[in-house]
């Protein structure tokens, strides 16, 4: 092997594991955002209930409560991937996303909305009693975040 060939080659791994590195750092760095963050409804919306299912439009507000600028945009190592919802402790649904950009100032909002929910045939009928009294503010909501294929749980009490 040549002299440039190799120090091409030692370039390029250098430059790798500077990368791995740098991008381990950064995940690091989002998932203790990510461990301070809130995860709440903010609003329900064209509510559908028939025998079998109900649907609703949820709004949802992610709050960044650390004093770090939340910042994951375009191709990122990082999406929120699914929101699961419950209803008084009772699981009602889970919806998949792939959220991937996602801005949040320290100490600020952000709103997801508009996110269609449909509660299936046996959690309705499981849960007749306790969807009687429907009401946002006994909904509560579990995130799961990616982040370079490992899940993360947001909200979570």
């Amino acid at each position: 092997m040549n002299p440039t060939t190799k120090k091409i080659l030692w370039i390029a791994g250098g430059a790798l594991v500077v990368s791995s590195i740098v991008g381990f750092q950064k995940v690091t760095k989002i998932k203790e955002i990510f461990d301070e963050m809130d995860i709440d409804p903010d609003r329900i919306d064209k509510v559908n209930i028939s025998f079998d299912r109900i649907k609703f439009n949820l709004d949802i507000r992610l709050r960044n409560n650390s004093m770090e600028d939340l910042f994951v945009t375009g191709a990122s190592i990082v999406t929120l991937k699914q929101i699961i919802i419950f209803h008084k402790n009772t699981y009602l649904a889970t919806v998949n996303l792939n959220i991937g950009e996602i801005e949040i100032p320290r100490k600020s909002d952000f709103f997801l909305r508009n996110i269609p929910v449909t509660v299936d045939t046996v959690n309705t009928m499981q849960n007749i009693r306790e969807l009687a009294d429907f009401n946002l503010n006994n909904i509560a909501i579990t995130g799961i975040i990616n982040a370079m294929g490992n899940d993360y749980e947001i909200g979570t009490e």
